[in-house]
């Protein structure tokens, strides 16, 4: 059996929180904003909300415990969203 060293649970933040930044990503597009609630995003004409009150609510949750994981971690939530939106500019 192989030894591999166990990752520290910082480790395990970052990965996770970068996980939900590119799902975030995925969503919204490169104009994601960790700041930005959800609501707040638009459809494509700008008139109405992109996703659904019960969407919303679960996204702005799940982005709260990603502040909450960079908080203990003392991790940087804007620096994370920038090395993943980073790579999608030139595209």
């Amino acid at each position: 059996m192989e030894n591999k060293e166990i990752p520290s649970a910082k480790d395990c933040a970052i990965h996770g929180v970068t996980e939900e930044i590119k799902y975030f990503v995925s969503l919204v597009g490169i104009g994601f904003h960790p700041d930005t609630d959800f609501e707040e995003y638009l459809n494509y004409r700008g008139t109405k909300p992109r996703f659904g009150k019960r969407l919303i609510k679960t996204l702005n949750a799940r982005l709260d415990e990603c502040f909450d994981m960079c908080k203990k971690y003392d991790l940087d939530i804007y620096g994370i969203s920038m090395e993943v939106v980073k790579p999608l500019i030139n595209e």
